[in-house]
């Protein structure tokens, strides 16, 4: 759809582009409409004059100009012969491949001025297929030029989710190392008790698991696609079957359709914690080819969307912060790796800035006033003094500002900030004895943070939302 959704940069940057695919569909279009006596509304192309039609020539120019990143200004003397001569080059690319090829490069030879053969018409099917290999180019060197554009916009982005983005054509997202940001604004998260949409009703014998059963197994499993399905009944009987919690997990993000003073609808579900153990860790500690394969056919399914996110794969929904201290520094704290998946897989200890921690269904869905909410105040709370041992009163103020995808499992975070009572001194005595960090390696001022972010994103030295929150500390330091 060429209309519809027509970009900003097909109408300034690469209109050359825009012009060859709307002709080619316009040509598509009269090669299926068919006369009342039956015939095609593309006629065979027969001429004494022309190799090939001219229009046809001149988009095809405009395709190797499209390539070479010059500017079709079509007033080139030997347009004509430089589109008939890119034409050939594509066709002698093909010619083991589509019969049809070979075909057209003897006419071409033989329809030439001066040519050695006898006038030949071209086939209706035949030219449209000229010109679907000129609109495929023009949508191939489209990517590649927005991919280098991408590259240099997604100045943070880890390489290897650059190159992911790219392929999804999905460039518009902001990545910060390996975070991929579906949405950020102030209107997401707008007041402790946040209205949420649920998708699947809660069942405390189903997801509150004692002892994983064949029976629960089955029920639970049957909620996702056949591929995860039979994942996790291979995984049956593995580590976590016994005592798993009913976590939330993250299953659509819809803005697109959001009105004036409406916010995003954020769509959530229960999800046990022996899912996302047996799903998502897996996926990140293991590098095989049927890991890779589930990452990538959901990442892909994910990213590939032409409004809002649909998740259909399991994504455990965390709240993860950068700590501001009462001296506005943000601290820069190894996580311990037998409390992170990433740092296994990484083989070393991971840096972080604040807490992260997973929504509890038992404790963090509730319905105010006949509306499923989602108590972010509450997390917050909860999280700050699992990991820091910091209390309620040491709370001046937090914002919750982002939702992104950790793009190595696939579980996703709302992202913030908060800042604390206590300076730099008082948080580093109250990690002491901590079960999650391990040591501290520094703190940052403000000034300190894109820096840091600028030096550290793509080496596989953080968590993966950590320089992504630190973006955001110093968007918001000296707003909450």
């Amino acid at each position: 759809q060429i209309g519809n959704a027509l970009e900003n940069d097909l109408l300034t940057d690469y209109f050359p582009a825009w012009t060859i695919i709307a002709n080619t569909q316009a040509k598509r279009n009269k090669f299926l409409r068919k006369g009342v006596m039956g015939s095609r509304s593309l006629q065979d192309f027969n001429s004494l004059t022309y190799v090939l039609p001219k229009d046809f020539l001149r988009n095809a120019y405009a395709a190797y100009c499209l390539e070479k990143g010059r500017d079709p200004a079509f007033s080139d003397v030997d347009d004509t012969a430089k589109g008939l001569a890119f034409i050939k080059r594509e066709l002698e690319e093909r010619v083991f491949l589509f019969p049809g090829a070979s075909q057209l490069l003897e006419i071409i030879e033989s329809n030439r001025p001066g040519g050695k053969g006898e006038i030949f018409p071209i086939k209706a099917e035949l030219l449209l297929y000229l010109w679907e290999l000129i609109s495929s180019s023009a949508q191939s060197s489209l990517t590649n030029h927005r991919a280098t554009k991408a590259l240099q916009r997604n100045t943070y982005a880890a390489k290897e989710v650059a190159e992911e983005l790219i392929r999804y054509q999905a460039t518009y997202l902001n990545c910060v190392d390996t975070a991929i940001e579906l949405y950020r604004g102030d209107d997401l998260i707008v007041a402790p008790m946040t209205p949420v949409s649920v998708s699947h009703r809660y069942m405390r014998d189903l997801y509150e698991i004692t002892k994983l059963d064949v029976n629960q197994l089955t029920q639970i499993a049957s909620e996702w696609p056949d591929d995860i399905k039979g994942h996790l009944i291979g995984r049956f009987g593995k580590e976590g079957s016994e005592k798993s919690q009913c976590k939330v997990g993250f299953s659509r993000l819809d803005y697109s359709a959001s009105g004036v003073g409406e916010n995003p609808t954020l769509t959530i579900r229960p999800i046990t914690y022996w899912v996302t153990r047996q799903f998502n860790k897996e996926i990140a500690i293991h590098k095989n080819i049927e890991h890779t394969r589930l990452r990538e056919e959901y990442a892909e399914r994910l990213f590939c969307t032409a409004e809002d996110f649909n998740c259909e794969c399991p994504s455990a929904l965390y709240l993860e912060v950068a700590v501001i201290t009462s001296d506005e520094r943000v601290p820069v704290i190894y996580k311990s790796t037998d409390r992170s998946a990433l740092g296994r897989r990484a083989g070393n200890e991971l840096l972080t800035c604040g807490p992260e921690f997973g929504f509890v269904w038992g404790k963090h869905v509730k319905n105010s006033d006949g509306v499923d909410c989602l108590d972010i105040g509450q997390t917050l709370v909860d999280s700050l003094n699992d990991e820091f041992k910091v209390v309620p009163t040491e709370i001046i103020s937090w914002k919750i500002a982002s939702l992104a995808i950790q793009s190595v499992h696939l579980n996703s975070s709302l992202l913030g900030v908060v800042k604390l009572s206590l300076s730099q001194t008082d948080l580093t005595q109250r990690l002491q004895t901590s079960k999650y960090h391990k040591k501290f390696e520094s703190f940052l001022s403000r000034n300190q943070l894109l820096d840091r972010v600028q030096s550290d994103f793509g080496k596989g030295l953080w968590h993966a939302t950590g320089l992504l929150r630190l973006t955001l500390a110093e968007q918001y330091m000296n707003v909450i």
